[in-house]
């Protein structure tokens, strides 16, 4: 009698598991981003997320957004195209429109965000996407930002990425 319950107890818990390829097979993506602030540089390969959206009209690329990335926990950054409409060069770089960037670094026992400066800067910044085919995408990234919290301070950020994007 107990050698049928464990076989119907086995039986009901191996239906419940999602069958490999389902909707519950979703990812975040993956990839690497690597990225110098301020002539110093960093590579983000285990906490990258990418996505593209299903119309390919928004373009997505985040690095160490938690604490489990390649960096540590004071470390993250973005890439965001709102209106992306496949590769080529996006420009300028300006927070909060189209052609979006963020990138926080460790610094002094904190941390420090920079945002891109914008049109104002005598060098505005890109996002360039070399290559896209709707699975993976790479390109550069380069832009003049500015301290979130000291808009004084100015630092060049250039950057790559290779990425995969995710699945829905």
């Amino acid at each position: 009698m107990h050698s049928r319950a464990f076989v119907l107890l086995l039986a009901l818990s191996l239906a419940g598991c999602p069958v490999e390829g389902d909707d519950d097979d979703a990812s975040s993506g993956s990839g690497t981003v690597t990225f110098v602030v301020d002539g110093v540089e960093y590579t983000e390969s285990s906490d990258v997320t990418a996505s593209l959206q299903s119309d390919a009209s928004y373009f997505a690329i985040s690095w160490n957004a938690t604490n489990t990335g390649d960096l540590g926990e004071d470390f993250y950054g973005s890439l965001t195209l709102s209106a992306y409409a496949g590769p080529g060069s996006y420009a300028p770089v300006q927070r909060m429109t189209d052609v979006d960037a963020v990138v926080e670094v460790a610094a002094d026992g904190g941390s420090v965000t920079y945002y891109p400066v914008g049109e104002g800067a005598t060098t505005p910044g890109s996002i360039e996407v070399d290559a896209e085919d709707g699975v993976s995408t790479s390109g550069t990234f380069s832009f003049t930002g500015y301290d979130a919290l000291n808009t004084d301070s100015e630092v060049e950020i250039t950057g790559s990425f290779d990425v995969t994007f995710g699945s829905e």
